[in-house]
């Protein structure tokens, strides 16, 4: 049975530079001229790492891999073929190469599904929510071969520290399925970087119902919340995320933002489809260009010095190649085969290169904490004990970090919008600084209700905040409903009357 781990144990991280998936930014820079870059600075690599020798490709952010039109017929023709696909007979090669059986992969609805039936979710949706199942329906496991559908069939992992080593999997196989249904082997999947906040809407090319030909867009998809759908460019800011230097944090965080953010924004709505639904999410193909920039954060990570635990790397993944067969591997084993374009400099700030760390050994002092606070409605605010002594000098801010803990955030069911986290000073002419966006972007799949936890850093918001006062301001922590996008926000009947609470909020500083 796979062992489920905790979001809070101690793990033993491996050596950097054995990691499958580093590629040295050498690498990549003779694999393609490079394209315009962010304006930031470029941290120093490290010397040790060689490349990679069975380096063959990249796999490029979208804007600039459809400057070849080649490579977006490719894609199109893969999806195109793949859907196709979706209703042959399902004991068939073809219908394992489908993308409703790549899709079912990550999750479905069924009488076998964890997620349940389909008629039961519509029902639960609110009566504005309901046209998006259009089109779904539940699926079966096929008959033959036997057994093979239940071994890769619902497999996603969220909320647990398989999240980034499974879906690395699981898009590095897709990948294969799509070269194979395009007849291309060259044909890698690109990622949209919305980290960017020059690509914060979804790209144009996913919009339209047609191709210039005519024939049906296999890119688009009438069921997100709009065919425009700008993110939110404070939800998409990896700054803070990439300074993580463990494993445990860094991937909660990133689960929740912006991964979980995105879905929710696109979705239209969380637990709602296609985006927002851990069921049928895959269904969209925005999806895999949303989790190949996922994994590029991830590897930005691993590059800057984060470390994957020894005990994740061995836990074996099935799924299917791109002739429809089974094969089981595990992150030690899989033959990675490209690189990404920009896997440096992923920040709209410079990011210093740091020593991976074992979770709950620093030391942390807490400045101030909140028992058992409960999210009402479109706006809440939790007052803040007055702070202990904080360090804003900047030796203070370098070494160490002061952050905002969410711990056991729990629903009584789908809230119908995400909260914006925001630090803000009290009295006379409030400031605030915008931290966080918290996501619920399946909370409840897998059957059974969890609780979320946030580990934010804040060094910069509440020297912001302070500025050049003498001492630190009181300060309370805001909860703002949101929808993940650019523009105007939720308005009352969009917030469900269901029980927010988070079990403790603290400000702590966590020594470096």
């Amino acid at each position: 049975m796979k062992r489920r781990m905790t979001a809070r144990r101690v793990v033993r991280f491996a050596v950097p530079g054995i990691l499958l998936a580093f590629v040295t930014s050498v690498a990549v820079s003779k694999a393609q001229p490079a394209a315009t870059a962010k304006p930031t600075t470029k941290p120093v690599p490290r010397a040790t790492v060689a490349p990679v020798p069975h380096l063959v490709a990249l796999r490029m952010k979208f804007q600039d891999f459809v400057k070849d039109p080649k490579r977006l017929d490719a894609l199109n023709k893969a999806i195109g073929v793949m859907k196709s696909r979706s209703t042959a007979v399902n004991t068939s090669a073809d219908y394992r190469r489908s993308w409703e059986y790549w899709s079912a992969m990550h999750g479905f609805y069924g009488p076998k599904a964890q997620a349940g039936l389909l008629q039961d979710a519509i029902n639960d949706a609110p009566a504005s929510k309901k046209t998006f199942f259009n089109g779904l329906h539940d699926l079966t496991y096929p008959a033959t071969p036997a057994g093979l559908a239940a071994k890769v069939w619902d497999k996603c992992e969220h909320g647990t520290l398989e999240f980034l080593t499974w879906h690395r999997m699981f898009l590095f196989y897709f990948e294969k399925t799509l070269q194979a249904s395009a007849g291309d082997p060259s044909l890698h999947l690109p990622y949209w970087d919305y980290t960017d906040p020059t690509q914060i809407q979804l790209p144009a090319q996913f919009a339209q119902p047609t191709l210039p030909g005519g024939k049906p867009n296999p890119l688009f998809d009438q069921r997100r919340r709009s065919q425009t759908v700008k993110l939110d460019p404070n939800t998409t800011n990896v700054d803070n995320l990439l300074k993580k230097t463990t494993f445990d944090s860094f991937s909660e965080e990133l689960e929740q933002q912006p991964h979980g953010s995105t879905h929710c924004a696109v979705g239209p709505g969380c637990p709602y489809p296609l985006m927002g639904d851990v069921p049928v999410a895959g269904t969209d193909p925005i999806f895999w260009l949303h989790h190949a920039n996922i994994d590029r954060i991830f590897e930005c990570w691993l590059k800057l010095g984060g470390a994957v635990p020894d005990d994740l790397k061995t836990l074996p993944h099935s799924f299917l190649d791109g002739t429809g067969s089974l094969v089981t591997k595990t992150y030690a084993t899989l033959p990675i085969d490209y690189a990404y374009d920009h896997a440096t400099n992923c920040g709209r700030k410079p990011t210093h290169i740091f020593k991976a760390r074992i979770e709950g050994v620093e030391q942390v002092t807490s400045l101030a904490q909140v028992q058992g606070f409960q999210i009402k409605g479109l706006k809440s605010a939790a007052k803040l004990p007055k702070l202990k002594a904080m360090p804003v000098t900047q030796e203070a801010v370098t070494l160490s970090g002061t952050e905002l803990v969410l711990s056991d955030i729990t629903v009584a069911g789908p809230p119908g919008v995400l909260y914006n986290v925001y630090l803000s000073t009290t009295g006379p002419n409030p400031r605030k600084q915008y931290v966080a966006t918290i996501s619920f972007f399946g909370m409840n799949h897998h059957g059974k209700r969890r609780t979320l936890n946030r580990n934010i850093d804040v060094t910069e918001a509440l020297t912001a905040l302070k500025g050049t006062a003498k001492e630190t301001p009181d300060v309370q922590v805001e909860f703002e409903a949101a929808d993940g996008t650019q523009g105007p926000q939720p308005q009352p009947e969009s917030v469900n009357p269901v029980a927010v609470k988070v079990g403790k909020i603290q400000l702590q500083v966590r020594k470096q």
